[in-house]
């Protein structure tokens, strides 16, 4: 739970903390913050626990109406909130038991470009642009370490807009609980 006091309001989680509109911008990149009331979040909770849930058993678990259900979910994905429903699938069970964060570098003026070539890499999941001591960090997933290395060492390595790379072998992975925000 995060708490930010703003003055005679407190913010009391991370959906309450972008109501509270702590950081303004006028970036045309900045995204626009949308109010969401109790109702809507937890819409948002039980969609997360189970994305496949039907309308009716949306409405019961929120204890509104079937209608109201409807209405909130359709104006949570059409405002962009629900980005869509995914399947949780284990990377092992798929063969792509080898998973790297890889840290790297560009040339500036070529981060566009480059954005498009990593997502387009095989077994590319993830991609960030970050600030600090690198430019992008990639989540990628192989079936070995022979194929990890060809796409660290031969296609990354072949972009002349990639500077360096810095990858990390994962162990052991973690994720949230079905629910919680994020």
């Amino acid at each position: 739970m995060v708490e930010t006091n703003t003055g005679h309001n407190a913010c009391q989680n991370t959906f309450v903390l972008a109501e509270c509109r702590l950081f303004r911008s006028n970036s045309p990149w900045s995204p626009t913050v949308l109010q969401l009331d109790d109702i809507d979040r937890a819409v948002l909770s039980e969609l997360r626990r189970d994305g496949r849930l039907s309308v009716s058993d949306l409405a019961l678990r929120v204890s509104v109406s079937r209608a109201t259900a409807y209405a909130r979910l359709k104006r949570l994905r059409d405002d962009g909130v629900i980005r869509g429903v995914h399947a949780d699938v284990d990377p092992a069970k798929v063969g792509l038991g080898i998973g790297a964060l890889i840290l790297g570098n560009v040339e500036q003026a070529s981060w566009r470009e480059v954005r498009t070539r990593l997502l387009a890499l095989p077994g590319v999941e993830y991609l960030a642009l970050t600030s600090g001591g690198h430019d992008f960090v990639l989540l990628a997933r192989a079936p070995d370490l022979n194929a990890l290395r060809d796409l660290v060492l031969l296609e990354l390595h072949d972009m002349s807009e990639v500077r360096t790379t810095h990858t990390m072998l994962i162990l052991e992975e973690h994720h949230p609980s079905a629910g919680a925000p994020g």
